[in-house]
């Protein structure tokens, strides 16, 4: 077992982390249902693709375990254990097995890897283990680009089963690696990979990921600033370098965009999202209630609320009732259209002219309202929240693409204060220590950890996200192995 277990001379644990950097890219089943679909396998292409994640996930589970039992760490497994358990509570409680199912093959593998390169020689076998599929990660974004200019597709391309989400997230870490190895120590190879990465992901249109990777640079700049080992011009100049492409890389993608690329809907806004036709822009008189002789001249979105005895846009007149009302979103909405096509004029009021079309109106649940809907949501509880799983269970699905949104709406200020202030002094509680015991490795993840932070704010859920339970879980054990003996230092906290 020892021989099995030792980091520095057995090939085999190169596999072992080679699957452990996998994880961050499969996209759960996505990239193994897109092969098969190539290969032309239909119907039992899931089947597959399900044996063959459950496959590593067996791998890296007997791996964490048998490293827990050479390390005896038993504090460490119970943190395991409690953080998963906390973190999945709201679907046990719920006794959902489908997404229990889901958490066990597609999340909990992520808190094993949390353990498993918390350790110096760890961190330092998963970055290799990174570059060594590095050319695969590129050869694949090789062949999107050249699939995006080959395309009769328009406005959203996907190969089939993996959209341009799953791309950008599959190519990100890499891209992030990259950009890490190149800052710290130059190399033809990382700049090369970071530049085919780096159309690959701009293609993609991802707005978040985008941005993970300026945010990559910024932080990777400022942590190796206090790096003894490295010349500070030397960092600036490589930071410099990386900012430099980015943004000729970026400048040429939206001058030379392929029609069935995501970037041709978001190059001419990138920030705001386009919202759908709420109503052509027309004149019509509404009559105000209560007073049928006063008119005003509006455009055809604008409608009374009742609850407000107001004029609004039916958008905010909508998104008003959903908030404040206790039935999902799906559910209010068929109330408002049922009381506009009756014309009970209980909750809006529209003229004949607007009753076809906002009889059948849907809020359109882009960034914008995301955001609005979870403020308002926090709004409604702003201590404690309104519990578990409320903003996705009341929006039928939906997230706010914010997990410090996502926190508030849900847990109230308190949850979000612990949350974010959790991470912020982990991370940065993790650099001074690293850099007081010259884990230099261990740095590298933390650089690598918090460079996903756009992806949190822009992208991702809080809940049944791998990733971000990798994140905490990883700088908790990183930051507890800097000391000599991981289990004096939580029996020290307790």
């Amino acid at each position: 077992m020892n021989d099995l277990l030792d980091l520095k001379n057995t090939k085999v644990i190169y596999i072992v982390f080679v699957l452990c950097a996998c994880i961050f890219f499969l996209g759960k089943i996505n990239f193994f249902n897109m092969c098969f679909a190539l290969l032309g396998i239909g119907s039992i292409r899931t089947i597959l693709s399900t044996v063959l994640v459950v496959g590593i996930d067996c791998i890296i589970g007997l791996y964490f375990l048998l490293k827990l039992i050479k390390d005896k760490a038993l504090i460490p497994f119970i943190v395991f254990v409690v953080f998963n358990v906390i973190y999945i509570a709201a679907h046990i409680i719920n006794f959902d097995i489908y997404t229990l199912a889901q958490y066990i093959v597609f999340v909990v593998p992520f808190a094993m890897v949390a353990y498993i390169v918390s350790e110096e020689a760890g961190s330092e076998k998963l970055f290799k283990a990174f570059e060594m599929i590095m050319p695969i990660a590129v050869i694949m974004g090789i062949i999107y680009i050249v699939f995006l200019f080959t395309s009769d597709m328009h406005g959203i391309a996907s190969i089939q089963d993996y959209s341009y989400g799953d791309v950008a997230y599959a190519l990100l870490p890499f891209c992030i690696i990259s950009v890490i190895t190149f800052i710290q120590k130059r190399s033809i190879f990382m700049v090369c990979s970071y530049i085919a990465l780096s159309f690959a992901i701009i293609y993609t249109g991802t707005r978040s990921a985008i941005l993970c990777i300026a945010f990559a640079i910024f932080c990777t700049f400022v942590v190796l600033l206090f790096d003894d080992r490295c010349k500070k011009n030397k960092i600036f100049s490589s930071t410099i370098i990386c900012v430099f492409i980015l943004v000729i890389v970026y400048v040429f993608c939206i001058n030379v965009v392929p029609s069935s690329s995501r970037l041709s809907i978001i190059t001419d806004d990138f920030i705001k999202e386009s919202n759908e036709n709420i109503g052509a822009t027309v004149n019509v008189n509404i009559g105000k209630p209560k007073d049928g002789d006063e008119t005003i001249q509006s455009i055809s979105s604008v409608v009374w609320s009742v609850k407000e005895q107001k004029y609004d846009t039916i958008e905010k007149v909508y998104i008003d009732y959903i908030v404040s009302m206790e039935t999902d979103k799906k559910t209010t909405e068929e109330v408002l259209k049922n009381d506009i096509k009756k014309g009970t004029e209980k909750y809006i009021i529209v003229s004949s002219e607007q009753k076809d079309w906002a009889s059948d109106y849907t809020v359109h649940m882009n960034r914008v309202n995301l955001w609005k809907t979870a403020l308002m949501e926090f709004k409604q509880a702003p201590f404690i929240g309104n519990g578990p799983l409320h903003y996705q269970t009341k929006y039928n699905g939906t997230f706010p693409h914010n997990i410090i949104l996502e926190a508030m709406s849900d847990f109230g200020i308190a949850g979000a204060v612990v949350l974010v202030g959790g991470i912020v002094y982990l991370a940065i509680s993790n650099i001074i220590i690293c850099y007081r015991k010259k884990a230099y490795s261990n740095i590298k993840i933390v650089i690598f950890i918090i460079s996903f932070v756009p992806f949190y704010l822009l992208y991702t859920s809080l809940f049944l996200n791998g990733l971000l339970l990798f994140s905490v879980l990883s700088l908790i054990y990183i930051n507890c192995n800097m000391k000599k003996n991981i289990n004096s230092v939580f029996m020290t906290i307790k």
